[in-house]
């Protein structure tokens, strides 16, 4: 039986397994469930497609142990200069965020502790827990769930009956999608790709088609709203998460939550590199909302667009969904049954309501959007990772403390700062 199994192997999952082997658990007793191939492969495809270039996390948010692990990656390799990190909070290009994570995983071997599969089932077992995949069962004295964030929201009817008439369609985060025929659709009907979102990855995949001399028209539902970061920094500290630990009210904690996520925003650099592409005539942005579509004979679609003043009609050669991951809880289907079944505490939205060492029920720790009701709106991030990292370590170097005592310690460092 292992001591640990962390269940995803994205941002969350890796710097959770390189803390757990760091805290002196050995390699042979934690284990990653993955369905991908190596660490960060989810992540590093998602990043490509978008055409990332830089990240909006401040540098010292990354999957290492020390907040400067980075900076001194980055000084060995001489490209700690502006091209590789950017602005006050010197934002890391995604290049040497890649870098310094692979560099981890090869030094500390963390792709020897993956085991690829999907999760679909988990039930306790004497001394532990045992959670069923797709290709067996894995039995461990603690679980980690750090699965990431919910799926899209499904495409309208419309966008899957243009896909069958033989026009590109696609969401951005499908596994499969491929950017080749969008770019061969855009050059043989000489109309653009229609892009639909109005948030950071929408406007990053707009500037990657621009830049690939693809045209592009970007539709959103709103102006672009401009954000440095997702929530603001205080949600890291003191400033705010102290009356966030402060309130009891699971429903209380979602109202400040989604008053503090700037969703859909984008940082300013971003902005502005959409206005001079704008300005270049390589990208046109469009207000409204797409409601219908229909295949043209020569090639691609038209799509009608409700705007303000009426509606009007885009002819598009390929139409991308990028509007972002879904808002909600992500609870598989194995997991809300387990959630049922074991009768682990859930909100009234549907998260999961841990305890303050991020502990859900016996032997079950949360990180990532899971967390986020205790960890507060940055859970999701790279620094969220980080978070819940500093409350698992308690377990992992003192496994005789009480579950519902551990993490108390982080609470009140953050409230006595």
């Amino acid at each position: 039986m292992l001591d640990w199994l962390i269940v995803g192997g994205g941002i969350h999952g890796t710097h959770l397994s390189l803390v757990l082997r760091d805290a002196g658990v050995a390699e042979g007793a934690v284990r990653v469930l993955d369905p991908w191939d190596e660490p960060l492969w989810r992540w590093t495809v998602l990043t490509g497609r978008t055409g990332m270039t830089f990240l909006r996390s401040p540098g010292v948010h990354h999957v290492g142990l020390d907040p400067y692990d980075l900076f001194r990656f980055a000084g060995r390799r001489r490209a700690r200069d502006d091209a590789h990190f950017r602005g006050r909070y010197r934002r890391p290009s995604l290049q040497v965020f890649q870098d310094h994570a692979c560099a981890l995983s090869q030094e500390h071997g963390l792709g020897r502790l993956r085991v690829r599969g999907w999760a679909t089932g988990m039930t306790r077992i004497r001394g532990g827990l045992r959670v069923e995949t797709d290709r067996g069962g894995l039995e461990a004295r603690r679980v980690v769930l750090a699965p990431g964030s919910a799926p899209p929201d499904p495409p309208p009817a419309w966008v899957g009956a243009l896909g069958k008439e033989g026009v590109p369609v696609g969401h951005l985060f499908q596994p499969t999608l491929a950017m080749e025929p969008f770019q061969r659709a855009a050059a043989a009907a000489d109309r653009p790709v229609l892009v639909m979102g109005g948030g950071l990855t929408a406007v990053q995949l707009a500037l990657r088609l621009a830049g690939e001399a693809i045209p592009v028209v970007l539709v959103a539902r709103s102006p672009v709203d401009v954000h440095p970061f997702d929530s603001a920094p205080g949600w890291l500290g003191p400033k705010y998460l102290h009356a966030f630990y402060r309130e009891s009210s699971a429903a209380a904690r979602r109202a400040m939550i989604r008053t503090a996520r700037n969703r859909g925003s984008v940082p300013e650099g971003v902005a502005g590199a959409l206005r001079v592409a704008q300005e270049r005539g390589e990208v046109r942005m469009e207000m409204g909302e797409v409601v219908e579509g229909h295949s043209r004979p020569a090639g691609g679609a038209v799509v009608t667009l409700e705007q303000e003043a009426g509606k009007v009609e885009l002819e598009v050669s390929g139409i991308l969904l990028a509007t972002g991951w879904g808002p909600g809880p992500p609870l598989r289907p194995w997991l809300m049954e387990t959630a049922r079944e074991m009768g682990l505490p859930l909100s009234p939205c549907g998260f999961p309501i841990p305890e303050p060492s991020l502990h859900w029920g016996a032997g079950i720790h949360l990180s990532g959007a899971l967390a986020e009701l205790e960890v507060g709106p940055a859970a999701r991030n790279i620094v969220g990772a980080r978070m819940a990292a500093d409350r698992l370590r308690e377990f992992a170097l003192h496994p005789a403390i009480a579950a519902g005592t551990a993490g108390t310690s982080f609470r009140e460092g953050v409230q006595r700062r």
